[in-house]
């Protein structure tokens, strides 16, 4: 027997019922000479034990448990379990079997399908997301090559101390085996980082580069569906899916560098490592950037703001990820 229900048929059908009898144009006798060509769905009867399901087969109402079956002749019958099994020698463990392989597929294709309604806007929107990522990363990378040792501390503090910028100080103590000077370094808080998602996410490029694959597969894919098998379509959702979380992150690190690049934040960048973290490079707030003192230059402000970014693309990953 083999499964004859096309996807778009498929993503219709109720698999497993809890009242059978609620579907329309059943038969009640089984013709001679037909084949038992497909199994439409299996069922719990919700009103068992005070009412049993009548079965083509032993024609009488025994059942809880059977099935729908398609036969040759394109009707639709009621099979209980075992007399299903001893008719077509269709087990009950089978039937499970096979519709735990199409509900899978069909919500694979339900998946499929909300996607497949974002798309347009995925392909719109992602190649302005890169641009615009894509001169944030640039200014960073400019950052960290020319303010090196700010750049390093900053990533620092961004990653590992919760986006504060902290420094030591020496405070004194009862002297102990493990501190027998009587001093121990402690460290606390200057102030919380402007824009320190700036400098959490790593190749956020990438992210959005695959996400643009990704589209590209589920349009190729959601337009052959039934020559696809399902861990095919599986692939393809999850290709897309694997790149929500750094794409918001991507959206994050954009809207952090607004923060970061402003005078007022470079201002309180020099006071930091000037007068709290000490270094051997003192640094020059200027009024469009930083310097060195010693004359070296360092980075400017941009001079024009960065574009925004669509925000219908976050919208849109939001509710499917809620929707899962």
């Amino acid at each position: 027997m083999s499964a004859k229900l096309s996807d778009k048929e498929l993503r219709q059908q109720a698999l497993k019922l809890s009242d059978p009898y609620e579907q329309r144009d059943l038969a009640w006798e089984i013709p001679a000479d037909v084949t038992l060509l497909d199994i439409l769905n299996l069922y719990t009867f919700d009103r068992w034990p005070k009412q049993k399901v009548y079965c083509v087969q032993c024609r009488g109402h025994h059942h809880k448990n059977g099935f729908t079956a398609l036969l040759s002749n394109g009707q639709r019958v009621l099979l209980g379990s075992k007399c299903g099994g001893e008719l077509f020698g269709e087990s009950w463990t089978d039937a499970e079997k096979r519709m735990k392989e199409r509900t899978d597929r069909q919500w694979e294709l339900a998946q499929l399908d909300r996607l497949k309604t974002a798309i347009p806007s995925f392909q719109r929107v992602l190649p302005s997301w890169r641009n615009t990522v894509d001169k944030v990363v640039a200014r960073r990378e400019t950052f960290k090559r020319h303010l090196g040792e700010l750049a390093s501390r900053v990533s620092e503090a961004a990653s590992v101390h919760g986006g504060q910028l902290t420094a030591l100080k020496d405070v004194s103590e009862r002297p102990t085996e493990a501190s027998p000077k009587g001093v121990r370094s402690v460290r606390y808080t200057i102030a919380a980082l402007p824009g320190a998602e700036l400098f959490k996410t790593e190749r956020p490029l990438v992210a959005i580069d695959e996400a643009i694959e990704a589209v590209e597969l589920i349009t190729r894919t959601v337009g052959q569906t039934d020559l696809l098998r399902t861990t095919m379509l599986r692939r393809a959702r999850r290709a897309l899916e694997d790149t929500f979380d750094r794409l918001i992150d991507a959206a994050a690190l954009c809207e952090a560098a607004e923060d970061f690049f402003t005078k007022e934040c470079f201002a309180l960048l020099v006071d930091w490592m000037n007068n709290h973290v000490g270094t051997r490079d003192p640094l020059l707030l200027l009024d469009d950037g930083i310097d060195y003192r010693d004359g070296r230059r360092g980075v400017r402000l941009p001079p024009t703001p960065l574009p925004t970014l669509d925000t219908v693309l976050l919208q849109l990953i939001r509710e499917f990820k809620s929707g899962d």
